[in-house]
């Protein structure tokens, strides 16, 4: 993944023109939070690290590049992309698009507090290209707000339609350990598609087999048991585990697990 970057511009208050260094080193501190949180959510580990990659002298202008933290660990999403994407959507007011984000937006929340108070707005945009800036003001202050509103609306109704009970089902992602002592074993499941984590036992997996397949992407099958808390499982009954292949195409099954809309019946 080629390394991407995220630059921040903090713009002062109109009368004064300059700005506070306390408010920017808040602004860009609350900007990283952001990249090192939805890289751990998404990814799984720490894969990513964010170095400040052109600091422009007497201006409020920093520019981040992420870069692989470590050989152990490959990022398969890039964390850039993602806060970028919900920029955009909580400035188009995407609710739908954003139900699965509530640490991200909580962070861009912390980002845009303040705004025609302690400074005019920000301009946020990747890869040096100043015309995929957005604009992180006061409407966007609201904008996350009727965003939040409308996500618990939405979250509300799903309960009420969602699946109770349990169900065979596949789930992609990363295998972390929790608890291997005794005949029921436990670990989480880090979902492939949106990073999102499933709570699961393993008495039917042998700890050697469950130990070789840690901190690796699997397929695991199993039975699942919702409630109305969530649209997806909040545990899961491992029956099989299958290691994927990093190079494996996975697109298919990432549209199968991939949550587009929570409202949706199950």
């Amino acid at each position: 993944m080629a390394d991407k970057k995220l630059t921040i511009r903090v713009h002062g208050l109109t009368h004064q023109r300059l700005v506070d260094a306390r408010v920017f080193a808040a602004k860009l501190s609350s900007l990283v939070q952001a990249l090192s949180k939805t890289d751990k959510r998404r990814n799984g580990h720490k894969c990513l690290q964010f170095v400040i990659s052109d600091l422009k002298i007497s201006s409020a202008v920093a520019e981040i590049a992420e870069k692989p933290a470590s050989a152990k660990y490959f990022a398969q999403y890039s964390s850039v992309s993602a806060v970028y994407e919900t920029l955009e959507a909580v400035y188009n007011g995407q609710t739908s698009s954003l139900l699965h984000e509530p640490t991200l937006l909580s962070a861009l929340k912390r980002l845009s507090s303040g705004a025609n108070k302690d400074y005019s707005h920000l301009e946020i945009y990747v890869d040096q290209d100043e015309s995929t800036a957005v604009r992180v003001d006061d409407f966007f202050e609201k904008q996350i707000s009727l965003v939040e509103a409308a996500r618990e609306d939405l979250l509300a109704t799903a309960k009420q339609r969602r699946f109770v009970g349990t169900a065979h089902a596949s789930f992609d992602g990363i295998l972390k350990e929790v608890d291997l002592r005794g005949a029921v074993r436990r670990a989480k499941l880090i979902l492939t598609a949106g990073g999102a984590e499933i709570d699961c036992v393993c008495n039917s997996v042998e700890v050697p087999e469950l130990r070789e397949s840690l901190d690796k992407r699997a397929r695991v099958s199993g039975i699942a048991h919702y409630d109305v808390s969530s649209a997806l499982p909040i545990r899961v009954d491992i029956k099989n585990i299958k290691l994927v292949k990093d190079a494996a195409d996975l697109i298919k099954w990432r549209g199968a697990f991939k949550i587009h809309n929570d409202t949706e019946e199950w």
